[in-house]
């Protein structure tokens, strides 16, 4: 689709799982059930977060020791 046009696949891939996330969330504030699918979305959104962070920390490690060398 034009629409999505220059978008990376980890960027459709991200956005979808938040609207999805967020569609769950409606579902179980209606009815007062979690689906299956709602813990999988939560538990993608989590390991997203830790891995951005894990991330973060490898980028400052390598940091650190590129200015050690220096």
């Amino acid at each position: 689709m034009k629409k999505f046009e220059g978008w990376r696949l980890e960027e459709l891939q991200f956005v979808a799982t938040l609207i999805a996330g967020r569609e769950m969330e409606l579902h179980e504030q209606a009815h007062g059930v979690r689906s299956l699918y709602a813990e999988l979305i939560r538990e993608i959104r989590n390991r997203r977060v830790k891995n951005e962070l894990n991330q973060m920390t490898l980028a400052e490690e390598y940091q650190r020791k590129a200015i050690e060398e220096e």
